[in-house]
């Protein structure tokens, strides 16, 4: 299935590849991954990968590469063992739209994504006319090339990104966990069964920890 025809998506042709590794992609290699549209459509295997700072999918294609946006119609994509979901989200009372990269799902869902923190403007529509960016990411063309408009001798650093986890139930709004006491007593049920666990755990709010929270939790709300 040519995922072209159900999509938005850019293209560029004969896109220089990047050359700083660790920044701009979890991952910077290309990797095998399929698109998932709507309930029932899933694409031909694609190479991918994801542009944390852009907030794209980039899938090569011989000489082309082409990138869908958090706005495409793309309703998962999964790239190796990530999977990224497209959500709605408050900003600074604006709602806007993110890949989030989904690390639970049962009842609720955990979704984790690195905000660029020297302008939290990042998070952005991609579809929007308004966006907010740091002048080394260019807005006006379909394609948002960071590495050749990056001033000389700029340089990202991994403190620059926060990473930030969310959490969703029957698919109401985000909400960001920020601290982990104060989230598990806004959840519905199983309040002390939780704190108990996770302070004989010693979990914490990092991905890990999450990710055995969640696990627990849905053990405990699966009957």
């Amino acid at each position: 299935m040519d995922y072209r025809s159900y999509l938005t998506y850019y293209k560029e042709i004969g896109k220089i590849d990047q050359h700083v590794p660790g920044l701009y992609y979890p991952d910077d290699e290309f990797k095998k991954g399929v698109i998932l549209i709507g309930d029932d459509l899933v694409s031909d295997t694609l190479m991918m990968r994801y542009h944390k700072l852009n907030d794209a999918i980039e899938i090569k294609n011989k000489d082309e590469v082409f990138d869908i946006r958090p706005t495409s119609g793309a309703s998962e994509v999964h790239i190796g063992k990530l999977v990224f979901v497209s959500e709605a989200f408050e900003f600074q009372g604006v709602t806007r739209f993110g890949f989030f990269e989904l690390l639970t799902s049962g009842r609720s869902e955990l979704l984790t994504k690195e905000i660029y923190k020297p302008d939290p403007g990042i998070m952005h529509d991609a579809a929007s006319s308004n966006q907010k960016m740091p002048i080394y990411v260019p807005v006006g063309s379909s394609y948002l090339s960071a590495v050749g408009n990056t001033p000389a001798g700029f340089k990202f650093l991994p403190e620059d990104f926060e990473r930030r986890f969310y959490y969703m139930a029957n698919n109401a709004s985000l909400i960001e966990i920020k601290k982990l006491k104060k989230f598990i007593n806004t959840l519905p049920n199983h309040h002390e069964e939780l704190l108990q666990y996770s302070k004989k755990k010693g979990l914490q709010k990092d991905r890990e920890g999450l990710v055995t929270l969640f696990n627990y939790y849905e053990s405990l709300t699966k009957y």
